[in-house]
């Protein structure tokens, strides 16, 4: 079984920054998804070919231990 990484902590506690909202202008694009342009494909294939990338070493050394 493949070991994991501990996760990291850090030494100060996080401090969010202010945030300033810029409204919309008459040029700002419009970023509202419709029927006609509504597509999670590209999103969806973004998220699986990250998630094969990050299994790939634990799944090759898994099948280099099953090998007799």
């Amino acid at each position: 079984m493949a070991t994991l990484d501990p996760i990291l902590t850090p030494s100060r506690p996080l401090v969010r920054l202010t945030s300033t909202i810029v409204l919309p202008t008459e040029m700002t694009p419009s970023f509202e998804i419709d029927a006609k342009n509504k597509s999670y494909r590209h999103q969806y294939a973004n998220i699986y070919f990250t998630r094969l990338i990050m299994l790939k070493n634990a799944v090759e050394e898994a099948g280099k231990s099953e090998v007799v």
